[in-house]
């Protein structure tokens, strides 16, 4: 084969619609689309494309802590002004600095925490948010507490449980939506500023001390969905605080027909691909892995619905640690003991050296070149059993986190995700080089390790050419969205797991 296929990966691809054009002026003047005439007409579709998007219910949209917006402070600044939004009557925890390419806008979709139509302004002067008229106030300052229940101190919010774990330290109020652990012996006055908040959060903290429910029972709730999952945290059987997402996964799939995705690690485009070329095509006469022997033939994708339960998100977390699954099995990390703490949440990890979220397989960072790559676990029934040991009465007690057929995650701890098909491509479409057993025969080869080529095809040259990676995904994106216009990828939201809250104390 020649080098045509490589020519054309390699080559821009010219974005055009006619449905763009209309809008093109509106969106290019943002700021976060000022890259250049000749980008106008690609900063409108990504822009539109996005807006669309985010508009789905703001699904995809989480808010920011104030831990995170001291931490990203300094990268932000040079793209977002801080404090914008609150001139338009937004909180301070109301709007993100979304960051899409290379351009960037804030996403507002509450006002004082009550859920709004998403808003979008530009990056700099917000304009485009509009100003708060009547604004909406929380229906009751203090929302119930949990019982059982108990928060972290300090950066840890208990308005919902009231209740601190640690000895000698009580939950004080700041406002209708923030409240914090902190020492019993803390001198918090009445209309106080604690200097120590980040600066956009320096305002006054009622020092209301907010105290558990006290209940006639100690008899434990069992969740609306699974009359036998009763969790010894009983805040994993009401509905969490967190924000819904909805995202795309991808998983490398044989021609085998079998239930996914309970029980199973799943990808972002750019790990599936990395999937792919370390361990699939390049052995020499078949796509098969190091341990098993039913060959690979496409790339599925899947619509995914997921909300953090309130413990995991109490710690400022959407996404808890990835579990990995073998044959359906958790086999880790520290045996998989996160269920009883946070519920079935989904997990994710990055392949980022120094990043809170690169756990456990940070043994990859060094040869993955594939852009934006992150793996997710997706926990189902009676996850600590093989495929054959899982019984009736262990699916009952220890259900998973997968939502009952029409049940929009909650966030209780057995109904964190929903998934459903959306689409496939045959590995053979991505590679180009039509049917695999003809290549085969026609003395082909898709990939050697040790030449670091392929025979009659090029599409996988280059494994650790950061450009090269990055325009096989673009590809294998491109296949998905030209065949599935209707219903276009989905990238899934920055993993923001913490290794070092998760995991307190221990070598992570």
């Amino acid at each position: 084969m020649t080098s045509a296929l490589l020519i054309l990966l390699l080559a821009p691809t010219a974005v055009t619609t006619s449905a763009s054009t209309g809008l093109s002026n509106a969106l290019v003047g943002d700021d976060e689309c000022m890259s250049g005439p000749q980008d106008d007409a690609a900063c409108s579709v990504q822009a539109l494309q996005l807006r669309a998007q985010k508009g789905q219910g703001s699904a995809n949209e989480t808010a920011v802590t104030a831990t995170e917006h001291k931490s990203r402070r300094s990268r932000r600044l040079a793209f977002c002004q801080d404090g914008c939004p609150e001139k338009y009557g937004f909180g301070p925890t109301d709007c993100k600095c979304s960051i899409h390419g290379s351009w960037y806008m804030w996403v507002c979709w509450k006002r004082n925490g009550v859920r709004i139509k998403t808003e979008y302004g530009k990056q700099h002067s917000c304009s485009g948010l509009t100003k708060a008229a009547n604004v909406p106030t929380p229906s009751s300052p203090s929302p119930p507490s949990v019982s059982g229940a108990c928060s972290g101190e300090y950066s840890h919010n208990c308005m919902n449980t009231r209740n601190c774990c640690k000895a000698g330290f009580r939950c004080y109020q700041k406002n209708a939506r923030w409240a914090a652990c902190l020492p019993s012996s803390s001198s918090c006055k009445p209309g106080s500023i604690n200097h120590n908040e980040a600066r956009r959060y320096q305002t006054p903290w009622s020092c209301a001390v907010l105290t558990p429910t006290t209940t006639t029972t100690t008899t434990k709730m069992a969740s609306p969905y699974n009359s036998k999952y009763i969790p010894e945290n009983q805040a994993l059987v009401h509905p969490s605080n967190a924000s819904l997402m909805t995202f795309h996964l991808f998983r490398v799939r044989s021609d085998e027909v079998y239930p996914c995705c309970r029980n199973a690690d799943m990808t972002s485009a750019g790990a599936a691909m990395f999937y792919l070329h370390n361990e699939i095509v390049w052995h020499a006469k078949k796509r098969s892995g190091t341990f098993f022997s039913n060959a690979k033939t496409r790339i599925a994708r899947y619509k995914v619905r997921a909300r953090a339960t309130q413990p995991l998100y109490e710690l400022g977390m959407d996404f808890g640690v990835m579990n990995e699954f073998d044959i359906t099995k958790c086999t880790g990390p520290f045996g998989c003991e996160n269920f009883k703490r946070f519920g079935y949440t989904v997990g994710c990890e990055n392949w980022v050296t120094g990043s809170a979220a690169n756990f456990p397989h940070q043994k990859w960072n060094d040869i993955n070149k594939y852009p934006n790559a992150s793996w997710f676990s997706l926990p189902g029934p009676c996850p600590m059993n093989g495929l054959n040991a899982k019984s009736t009465e262990c699916m009952a007690t220890q259900p998973g986190g997968e939502c009952p057929k029409g049940v929009v995650p909650t966030g209780t701890g057995d109904c964190t995700f929903t998934t459903e098909e959306a689409g496939e491509i045959t590995i053979d479409e991505l590679v180009g080089i039509g049917h695999y057993d003809d290549f085969i025969n026609a003395g082909g080869r898709e990939y050697d390790r040790i030449t670091d080529q392929g025979i009659h095809t090029n599409f996988w040259d280059g494994r650790y050419d950061d450009v090269l990676c990055t325009k096989r995904t673009e590809h294998m994106l491109e296949l998905f969205d030209r065949k599935f216009p209707l219903d276009p990828t989905i990238h899934p939201p920055e993993c923001n797991f913490n290794k070092w809250k998760f995991f307190p104390g221990r070598n992570v």
